[in-house]
């Protein structure tokens, strides 16, 4: 058999105009590598909701970006990066993810409230990780300077490495309905003392917030009920009934 040729004798030596094949350089050298905060935040139930109708999916897809679009406007020092069914949010101080989760959270927390028909309600839950990151301008600056053209100005912007990323992301079926997680990474290594798996976004020192937090609990243990009762029409995982209902009772303290 005659020897195997080369990529090059087969496809041409490369020519940015006219090749039929791109060369990529890229230099992971001098990536600026920092410990963040990583919260995952999710839409529950959102591929059931995109076979079902994509008018609802879409309603509840666009309200929990909006909301994390507004949040970012009064929590400036958090960057948020969409995901079809949810968004990551990075910070590099615990109160300030803190606030803007808690922001973030109210505001949907009152939408599912001023629903007045389950079927137009959707759930959330959401996970918080620490550790080592590199995010996208870090990323863009290996492409070396200037910037090569075809990297678009917004591009990279969403894309992010870094194990917190996929922590928070496992951490987040640990999450009641409605509910944060706080992975291990946080409870571990995190420079703010952190004692606890579960985040209250609601003040727990503020009996008001208390006592409106028990009753908003009660709504969403209702409207798990009712997502058993239709569980045919909504495709709902009666198999993880039993673990919901006791992660919303433990979780708002019913």
């Amino acid at each position: 058999m005659p020897p195997t040729q080369t990529f090059q004798q087969v496809f041409g030596q490369h020519n940015a105009r006219n090749s039929k094949w791109d060369a990529i350089h890229f230099n992971n050298q001098n990536l600026n590598t920092t410990n963040k905060y990583i919260a995952w935040i999710d839409l529950m139930g959102a591929a059931n909701a995109m076979m079902l109708s994509l008018p609802k999916a879409s309603n509840f897809v666009a309200k929990v970006h909006c909301t994390a679009q507004k949040a970012q406007v009064t929590h400036q020092r958090i960057s948020v990066h969409p995901i079809t069914d949810g968004f990551f949010a990075t910070a590099d101080d615990w109160g300030d993810l803190i606030r803007f989760l808690r922001r973030s959270f109210l505001t949907l927390a009152n939408l599912f409230s001023l629903e007045r028909y389950n079927q137009h309600r959707f759930i959330i839950r959401g996970a918080i990780a620490y550790g080592p990151f590199i995010d996208g301008t870090s990323i863009t600056a290996g492409f070396g300077q200037p910037q090569p053209t075809y990297i678009g100005n917004n591009y990279m912007h969403n894309v992010m490495i870094g194990s917190p990323l996929s922590w928070a992301y496992k951490a987040e079926s640990k999450a009641p309905p409605f509910g944060i997680y706080v992975d291990q990474s946080v409870l571990t290594f995190s420079p703010s003392p952190i004692g606890s798996p579960l985040h209250y976004w609601w003040n727990l020192g503020n009996q008001t917030e208390k006592d409106w937090a028990k009753n908003f609990g009660r709504m969403v243990l209702r409207h798990f009920q009712w997502q058993l009762k239709n569980a045919n029409k909504t495709i709902y995982p009666v198999e993880k009934h039993e673990f919901y209902i006791k992660q919303i009772t433990e979780y708002f303290n019913l």
